[in-house]
């Protein structure tokens, strides 16, 4: 058994347009005997979101190597991130990102969301099981919230909401059939983030998961598609060799805008593959 990884990401066409910066990074890696996948997307109502993604995600790929599955959830960001007063000038502002990082070893799996996106896990018989989580008032909690103010901000929006955080879970099948339950988690759940652990018998032994992927949350924002075409579209892989997830994502931004106006925000995802091989070499 191996582990491949690929990840990419695109400019949504308001910002193309807007002369301003995508927003959404990725990234995607081998260390040791596991693999990584990790996205993040700038909030554009703060500063520099873009660079902030970027730290973030890194953070996050930091987090994932070295302390890969053990001790079940993990723990802060916010040590990983610049201080205040620090040489580069960034403030709590420019922090302001979502975060998913997947991490999979050749018998077990976890994934760890903070903020909204989706996660997405595709088996060998071609189903798919996506899970996006999304935040009323469009408004996350950041993982960079630390100041007394910006958490007093956060708290205020959301004042007499007990409930904050959607969770739209649909399972794709191969026949086209969709099934789609929903859920509602709490503000505090939200805050503390979410974290999917995947046992062997659901990745081996039984189900036969061929790939994890992390999405940020553009991929319910392409014109004239259900989000659950767009995950499942974007895991449709016709090669595997190479940078499979940026040919992949490129094709598809191309088929969009013959179709409509294309990706309405930035996209960014990363994808896992585990390659099931027999004791022959051969894949399975």
């Amino acid at each position: 058994m191996k582990l491949y990884t690929d990840h990419a990401f695109h400019i949504g066409k308001p910002h193309l347009t807007g002369g301003t910066p995508c927003q959404d990074y990725a990234l995607s890696g081998i260390h040791g005997d596991g693999a990584y996948a990790v996205v993040s997307d700038g909030c554009s109502r703060g500063r520099e979101t873009d660079v902030g993604a970027r730290l973030i995600a890194h953070a996050m790929r930091m987090e994932l190597c070295e302390k890969g599955l053990q001790g079940g959830d993990l723990p802060s960001l916010q040590a990983r991130l610049p201080l205040a007063n620090n040489p580069w000038g960034l403030s709590e502002q420019d922090m302001l990102a979502t975060v998913i990082g997947a991490y999979a070893t050749k018998n077990s799996g976890a994934v760890h969301l903070y903020g909204d996106g989706v996660i997405a896990f595709k088996y060998r018989d071609g189903t798919v099981n996506a899970i996006r989580y999304e935040w009323s008032k469009n408004a996350p909690f950041y993982p960079a919230y630390c100041s007394a103010e910006a958490l007093a901000g956060f708290g205020a929006l959301y004042r007499d909401q007990p409930y904050s955080v959607a969770r739209a879970q649909s399972h794709l099948y191969k026949s086209g059939i969709v099934s789609r339950h929903a859920l509602m988690h709490s503000l505090c759940d939200g805050m503390k983030g979410f974290h999917y652990i995947i046992g062997r018998w659901e990745m081996y032994l039984n189900l036969g998961l061929e790939y994890v992927a992390v999405f940020t949350d553009g991929v319910t924002q392409v014109d004239g598609m259900y989000w659950e075409d767009v995950v499942k579209e974007l895991l449709a892989f016709k090669t595997i060799e190479g940078s499979f997830a940026k040919r992949r994502l490129m094709a598809f931004v191309r088929n969009a805008e013959k179709n409509g106006r294309g990706c309405l925000d930035d996209i960014a995802y990363a994808v896992i593959r585990i390659d099931k091989e027999e004791k022959n070499g051969k894949n399975t």
